[in-house]
Protein backbone atom coordinates (compact mmCIF):
# COMPACT_ATOMS: atom_id res chain seq x y z
CA UNK A 1 0.00 0.00 0.00
CA UNK A 2 1.41 3.38 -0.98
CA UNK A 3 0.22 6.64 0.55
CA UNK A 4 1.18 10.22 -0.19
CA UNK A 5 0.54 12.99 2.27
CA UNK A 6 1.64 16.53 2.98
CA UNK A 7 2.72 17.37 6.51
CA UNK A 8 2.41 21.02 7.50
CA UNK A 9 5.73 22.24 8.82
CA UNK A 10 7.50 19.32 7.18
CA UNK A 11 10.07 21.48 5.37
CA UNK A 12 11.10 23.23 8.60
CA UNK A 13 11.36 19.87 10.35
CA UNK A 14 13.46 18.48 7.51
CA UNK A 15 15.74 21.54 7.61
CA UNK A 16 16.21 21.18 11.38
CA UNK A 17 17.04 17.48 11.04
CA UNK A 18 19.56 18.16 8.25
CA UNK A 19 21.61 20.33 10.64
CA UNK A 20 22.22 17.36 12.95
CA UNK A 21 24.90 14.68 12.75
CA UNK A 22 23.78 11.59 10.84
CA UNK A 23 23.75 9.35 13.92
CA UNK A 24 21.80 11.90 15.97
CA UNK A 25 19.31 12.45 13.14
CA UNK A 26 18.77 8.70 12.64
CA UNK A 27 18.28 8.16 16.38
CA UNK A 28 15.72 10.99 16.58
CA UNK A 29 13.82 9.70 13.55
CA UNK A 30 13.84 6.08 14.75
CA UNK A 31 12.71 6.94 18.30
CA UNK A 32 10.00 9.27 16.96
CA UNK A 33 8.72 6.69 14.49
CA UNK A 34 8.64 4.02 17.21
CA UNK A 35 6.68 6.32 19.53
CA UNK A 36 4.30 7.23 16.70
CA UNK A 37 3.77 3.53 15.93
CA UNK A 38 2.35 2.82 19.41
CA UNK A 39 -1.27 3.74 18.51
CA UNK A 40 -1.01 1.53 15.40
CA UNK A 41 0.30 -1.40 17.45
CA UNK A 42 -2.45 -0.98 20.03
CA UNK A 43 -5.23 -0.62 17.45
CA UNK A 44 -3.97 -3.60 15.42
CA UNK A 45 -3.86 -5.73 18.58
CA UNK A 46 -7.44 -4.75 19.41
CA UNK A 47 -8.66 -5.51 15.87
CA UNK A 48 -6.73 -8.78 15.37
CA UNK A 49 -8.89 -11.90 15.07
CA UNK A 50 -9.01 -13.77 18.36
CA UNK A 51 -8.74 -17.49 18.56
CA UNK A 52 -6.07 -18.01 21.19
CA UNK A 53 -5.11 -14.33 21.53
CA UNK A 54 -1.56 -15.15 20.43
CA UNK A 55 -1.82 -13.04 17.27
CA UNK A 56 -2.85 -9.88 19.10
CA UNK A 57 -0.18 -10.44 21.78
CA UNK A 58 2.50 -10.87 19.12
CA UNK A 59 1.99 -7.46 17.51
CA UNK A 60 5.06 -5.39 18.23
CA UNK A 61 7.13 -2.43 17.07
CA UNK A 62 10.60 -3.24 15.80
CA UNK A 63 13.50 -1.96 13.77
CA UNK A 64 14.81 -5.26 12.41
CA UNK A 65 13.39 -7.82 10.02
CA UNK A 66 14.02 -11.55 10.01
CA UNK A 67 16.29 -12.91 7.26
CA UNK A 68 13.22 -14.14 5.36
CA UNK A 69 11.43 -10.79 5.70
CA UNK A 70 14.53 -8.98 4.42
CA UNK A 71 14.63 -11.21 1.35
CA UNK A 72 11.07 -10.24 0.38
CA UNK A 73 11.18 -6.59 1.38
CA UNK A 74 12.85 -3.57 -0.20
CA UNK A 75 14.51 -1.05 2.12
CA UNK A 76 12.92 2.34 1.37
CA UNK A 77 14.63 4.59 3.89
CA UNK A 78 17.76 4.88 6.03
CA UNK A 79 15.52 4.53 9.10
CA UNK A 80 12.56 2.18 9.17
CA UNK A 81 10.23 0.98 11.91
CA UNK A 82 8.02 -2.07 11.50
CA UNK A 83 4.72 -2.90 13.18
CA UNK A 84 3.08 -6.31 13.05
CA UNK A 85 3.19 -9.88 14.33
CA UNK A 86 6.72 -10.38 15.60
CA UNK A 87 9.00 -13.31 16.33
CA UNK A 88 10.37 -11.29 19.26
CA UNK A 89 7.10 -11.44 21.22
CA UNK A 90 6.98 -15.09 22.23
CA UNK A 91 6.09 -17.55 19.49
CA UNK A 92 5.98 -16.07 16.01
CA UNK A 93 2.48 -15.95 14.61
CA UNK A 94 3.03 -16.46 10.90
CA UNK A 95 -0.66 -16.77 10.16
CA UNK A 96 -1.17 -13.02 10.60
CA UNK A 97 -0.69 -12.50 6.86
CA UNK A 98 -3.34 -15.17 6.12
CA UNK A 99 -5.79 -13.38 8.41
CA UNK A 100 -4.98 -10.01 6.84
CA UNK A 101 -5.33 -11.06 3.20
CA UNK A 102 -7.17 -14.39 3.32
CA UNK A 103 -6.40 -17.60 1.46
CA UNK A 104 -8.17 -19.78 -1.06
CA UNK A 105 -9.97 -21.44 1.86
CA UNK A 106 -10.31 -18.51 4.27
CA UNK A 107 -11.86 -15.08 3.83
CA UNK A 108 -9.69 -12.08 4.75
CA UNK A 109 -9.98 -10.73 8.28
CA UNK A 110 -7.87 -7.59 8.00
CA UNK A 111 -6.59 -5.91 11.13
CA UNK A 112 -3.36 -4.09 10.18
CA UNK A 113 -4.76 -2.04 7.28
CA UNK A 114 -7.88 -0.90 9.18
CA UNK A 115 -5.69 -0.09 12.20
CA UNK A 116 -3.47 2.09 10.02
CA UNK A 117 -6.46 3.84 8.47
CA UNK A 118 -7.86 4.61 11.91
CA UNK A 119 -4.59 5.88 13.42
CA UNK A 120 -2.67 7.53 10.54
CA UNK A 121 -3.46 11.12 11.61
CA UNK A 122 -2.50 10.35 15.21
CA UNK A 123 0.72 8.66 14.06
CA UNK A 124 1.78 11.66 11.99
CA UNK A 125 1.04 14.11 14.81
CA UNK A 126 3.01 12.04 17.35
CA UNK A 127 6.00 11.57 15.04
CA UNK A 128 6.11 15.27 14.18
CA UNK A 129 5.81 16.37 17.83
CA UNK A 130 8.39 13.82 19.01
CA UNK A 131 10.90 14.96 16.40
CA UNK A 132 10.54 18.61 17.38
CA UNK A 133 10.87 17.75 21.08
CA UNK A 134 14.01 15.69 20.48
CA UNK A 135 15.56 18.32 18.19
CA UNK A 136 14.97 20.93 20.90
CA UNK A 137 16.57 18.67 23.52
CA UNK A 138 19.66 18.19 21.35
CA UNK A 139 19.88 21.95 20.70
CA UNK A 140 19.47 22.75 24.41
CA UNK A 141 22.21 20.25 25.35
CA UNK A 142 24.51 21.72 22.67
CA UNK A 143 23.89 25.25 23.99
CA UNK A 144 24.71 24.19 27.57
CA UNK A 145 27.87 22.35 26.56
CA UNK A 146 29.01 25.03 24.13
CA UNK A 147 29.18 22.48 21.31
CA UNK A 148 27.16 22.39 18.12
CA UNK A 149 24.47 19.73 17.45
Amino acid sequence: MKATMKIMGGRALEDALEKLKDTTREKIVQESLAKGAEPLRDMAASLAPRHTGMLSRSIAIGTKLTRRQKSTSQKLSAVEVYVGPSPGKGRFVGHGVFNEFGTVKMRPRPFMRPAFAKTVDQIIAIVKNQMWLKIKLVADRADKSGLGP
